[in-house]
């Protein structure tokens, strides 16, 4: 029983480091998305 209980936990925290990754990767995006406008509304002005 408890290595069951182990295991689980373990994949748990597996979905838990994708799920992360995934929506820091998202947040990079979005983050150089919001850099990129500014700096051509910048050049603009």
């Amino acid at each position: 029983m408890y290595l069951v209980s182990l295991e689980s936990q373990s994949g748990n925290c597996n979905i838990f480091k994708e799920t992360n990754i995934f929506y820091t990767s998202i947040f990079i995006v979005l983050l150089v998305e919001i850099v990129f406008l500014l700096f051509i509304c910048c050049i603009k002005v």
